[in-house]
Parts: structure tokens; sequence; C-alpha cells
């Protein structure tokens, strides 16, 4: 995935100019965050795999998690805490993308794993996240904690750029072409 083949005329709630500002990696340097939100098939992962994929042109390291793939290593090492786990990639790399938070609701233990890895990160590392869920269903998402809510959303908040995308699904668009010119055809 590259900034050079996303579509940016079919995703017009995409800024490109804040994009490629983003893609010379600055935010990185600054250990700033990136949020995208916005409604699923949206391909919001594509936009921020690709500054990941920038980013390792430019020499950073960079991972990518799933939250499930996230959480299945932060529970493997659960006895000790994330912010010690240094050699881990989640926690020393530069920039780490995590996608699709909200599918799944995280139950208090995961809740706290996860504070543990933005803490860990916070002021140290730039990570990226992408969600399908508004900030104010947050608090679903993380086991109805509303005081663990507040901490992620403070250390992800500071010093972070926010993507609101909305549109049409990417991956539908040849399908609703092909539905409209059939429609058309019939006509």
């Amino acid at each position: 995935m590259h900034l050079d083949n996303f579509d940016f005329p079919f995703q017009p709630s995409v800024e490109r100019t804040k994009i490629e500002h983003l893609a010379i990696c600055k935010f990185i340097r600054r250990h700033e965050n990136v949020l995208s939100f916005g409604p699923p098939e949206l391909i919001k992962i594509h936009l921020d795999a690709s500054l990941g994929v920038r980013a390792i042109e430019l020499g950073f390291s960079v991972s990518c998690y799933t939250v499930e793939e996230l959480l299945l290593q932060l529970k493997r090492r659960a006895d000790r805490p994330v912010s010690k786990q240094r050699g881990r990639a989640y926690v020393k790399n530069a920039l780490v993308v995590v996608d699709e938070l909200g599918y799944q609701v995280l139950d208090r233990h995961e809740t706290h794993l996860f504070f543990q890895f933005i803490s860990a990160r916070y002021m140290k590392g730039s990570t990226i996240i992408t969600t399908n869920r508004s900030v104010k269903e947050w608090v679903q998402i993380f086991a109805a904690d509303e005081m663990a809510t507040t901490a992620i959303l403070d250390r992800l908040f500071h010093k972070a750029h926010i993507f609101n995308i909305d549109g049409q699904s990417y991956r539908l668009k040849d399908f609703n072409e092909m539905i409209q010119a059939t429609k058309k055809e019939n006509i």
C-alpha cells in the first residue's frame, strides 16, 4: 500500500495535503499520533499502512497489528508491565499501526493491557490507530471503564492528527459501478 495508489478523488473527506504532510514523517520524530475514524470499508488502513510504508522507506522502525493481534502479544507477556518490555516491537518501534479498534469489546484485563501499551508509547513513539467507532463509543469498547478510557484518550489525543473519513465503501466501488451500469442498461 502506497499513497501513490490511494484514490483521493473517491474519498474527498481525506485531505490530501494533510496526508502528504504526514508522509514526510516529522510526526514520528515528534512522537505524535494519528487517529483515523470512520465507518467500516472506507480503507482507513490503506492510508495508515501507506504512512507506515513511507516511514520504513525513510528508515523508521514500524510494526502493524490488528487490535486482536496486539492483545494476543500483550497477553502472552502479561506477567511483565508493558513499559518493561523494551525489546518488543510494539514498545520499541518508532511507529506502531493498530487497526480495527472497535470491532470487539475489550474486557477489563484487555483494557488494562491496552492502556499499558498506550502509556508505554506515550511521548516515546508514534501510534496510528484506525477505528470504526466515534470517541463517544470508546467507553463501550474499553469494558465500560470511564477512567481507563479517559486515560487512553488523554495520551492518544495529546499531539495527535485526527482524520474523520466519510464516504462510500472503496471495496464496493466496482460493485456499485456495475449496479449503476446495469440499471442504465435496463432503462
